[in-house]
């Protein structure tokens, strides 16, 4: 069983643990899967992140939030980001809230090569074409919120399981429980393709 979107908690191999700010990067020696990230809201230098990258780490979570403001702000360290991912041929994991049609429209204009697109929330039209673009969705139990759930899960051919939780013992009771949902309704074997997915990707 693999979460392929964890944040800090106990030290753990047993999920991609993904980071919000630059003062949580210290903690990278904790985990063998780690990605080094900078959220729209929080305050840094979306540059520093080149440093890690050379070293070998994963970029995310980084991307857009209607949530936050200064949009040209938030474009410009996305696509920093991407082109840093790019560069190290870097696992990018992307956040979105809102602004699907601008983020679909940077994904088309900037290319990432690997992306993941967590906690993915929006139309099953959406995930198609991120699909298209090369990128994957990883899926938390929050979609169960969606009007839309149903129809998404049961339309892709294959998607990431994640917890967006911190790593411990109440992250992998939740993934557990999120993959045999999965499992049960799609008549598959969801944790094992979903960390199969992962490692193919990584």
């Amino acid at each position: 069983m693999f979460d392929s979107h964890c944040h800090i908690g106990i030290k753990s191999n047993k999920g991609y643990v993904c980071t919000s700010k630059i003062e949580e990067y210290t903690f990278s020696s904790n985990f063998k899967y780690f990605s080094c990230g900078l959220l729209p809201g929080e305050e840094g230098d979306i540059s520093l992140l080149e440093e890690w990258s050379k070293k070998g780490f994963g970029i995310g979570e980084v991307g857009l939030d209607r949530r936050f403001g200064e949009k040209e702000k938030q474009i410009k360290r996305f696509i920093l980001a991407i082109k840093i991912a790019k560069k190290y041929d870097a696992l990018l994991t992307i956040h979105a809230v809102g602004m699907t049609d601008l983020l679909l429209s940077i994904l088309k204009e900037e290319k990432p090569r690997r992306f993941i697109v967590h906690s993915f929330s929006s139309s099953t039209e959406v995930a198609k074409e991120i699909m298209k673009l090369g990128g994957v969705i990883s899926l938390s139990p929050n979609v169960e919120k969606t009007k839309h759930f149903n129809s998404l899960v049961s339309s892709l051919p294959y998607f990431l399981t994640e917890t967006d939780l911190p790593t411990g013992e109440e992250e992998e009771k939740v993934l557990k429980e999120w993959n045999k949902k999965l499992s049960i309704m799609l008549e598959r074997d969801i944790e094992k393709e979903s960390e199969e997915l992962f490692f193919k990707i990584f």
